[in-house]
């Protein structure tokens, strides 16, 4: 998501405790967990569509507190 960024993990703790209850589930499930889409659907009772959603808006919350703490994307 962002070159050559490397956030202390209480850092990215803090970042990700930021994220609404549902998408913090998804997310910690997929990227940290490192569950797919269909055992994340199961554990949740969640569609694979809504599942999806909620990964897309947790990476774009973060996204957005990442750049709002100064962190530049790459070009």
């Amino acid at each position: 998501m962002f070159q050559g960024v490397r956030l202390t993990t209480e850092a990215t703790g803090n970042l990700i405790e930021t994220l609404p209850n549902s998408q913090r589930e998804v997310f910690v499930l997929r990227e940290i967990e490192e569950l797919g889409t269909q055992e994340i659907c199961k554990i949740l009772g969640r569609t694979v569509t809504h599942v999806g959603v909620l990964f897309h808006r947790a990476r774009a919350r973060l996204r957005e507190c990442m750049e709002g703490q100064g962190w530049k994307r790459p070009a």
